[in-house]
């Protein structure tokens, strides 16, 4: 994990052999995208599905379309880039691969989020619930939770990724990469205050396993966060951190 993975620097193919680049491709113009596109709608569709009937569903789906393909369209691409057990392949890990699809749901159940809040309202939403249920759902195959509001950037990865837990006001930048055993919480209860409580991290951030990111802080862009770390401050850009509590380094 010395090496940053960027999109300039990751290809993907689409089958057993074709190439595509997930940089310069372009929505509806190279088949492959378009081909990870239908996959990911009717994904979306499927789970809308459980929860609605068809006609409600329809009208979800055109309301979400686009943020949730946008973002899995590269979390999917990111996936079969960093991991080379996916050989570069996005369909085997999009039929396979039960932390992508954890993921997957978030972005659904996120979207659903988003609709449903009412601003200074306490009541909660029907889509809200739905959100809810969903990111539930999701939590058993790969050992995943991660609450519905929280924030997420394309190019996402939990590899392996039993024992994450991401919460509510936690945001996270572009092509992360984490693995197993992972906490993005807060640092005690706040009871019902609409306050940032949970970390803020940046673009291109590595955490390696068992690992504690806590509390109201920054960890700046491509930072690497070694394993057993606990981190309750902020962490400059190109920062390495070491096993212990807030052993923090530049990268060399």
């Amino acid at each position: 994990m010395n090496a940053i993975i960027t999109r300039e620097n990751r290809t993907v193919h689409s089958g057993n052999h074709l190439l595509i680049d997930p940089v310069n491709h372009t929505i509806g113009s190279d088949p492959h995208t378009i081909n990870i596109d239908l996959a990911i709608k009717g994904g979306v569709y499927k789970t809308l599905l459980n929860y609605l009937p068809r006609k409600e569903a329809q009208t979800l789906l055109r309301l979400i379309y686009n943020p949730v393909v946008n973002h899995s369209r590269e979390d999917l691409i990111a996936f079969a880039g960093k991991d080379p057990a996916a050989r570069g392949c996005w369909k085997h890990v999009f039929e396979t691969y039960s932390t992508f699809h954890s993921l997957f749901q978030h972005r659904i159940a996120h979207e659903l989020d988003k609709l449903g809040k009412r601003e200074n309202s306490k009541d909660v939403t029907y889509l809200e619930k739905m959100a809810r249920k969903i990111s539930e759902a999701a939590k058993f195959p790969a050992g995943i939770e991660i609450n519905p509001s929280a924030q997420i950037g394309s190019g996402f990865v939990v590899d392996h990724g039993w024992g994450v837990v991401i919460g509510e006001t936690a945001v996270i930048g572009q092509d992360c990469y984490f693995l197993n055993c992972i906490t993005i919480g807060a640092r005690g209860a706040e009871g019902n205050l609409p306050i940032q409580r949970h970390p803020i991290i940046g673009d291109r951030v590595q955490v390696c396993g068992h690992v504690n990111i806590l509390g109201r802080i920054h960890v700046g862009n491509d930072v690497i966060v070694q394993p057993y770390a606990v981190v309750t401050k902020d962490v400059p850009p190109f920062s390495l951190v070491r096993r212990g509590f807030n052993q923090i380094f530049p990268r060399q």
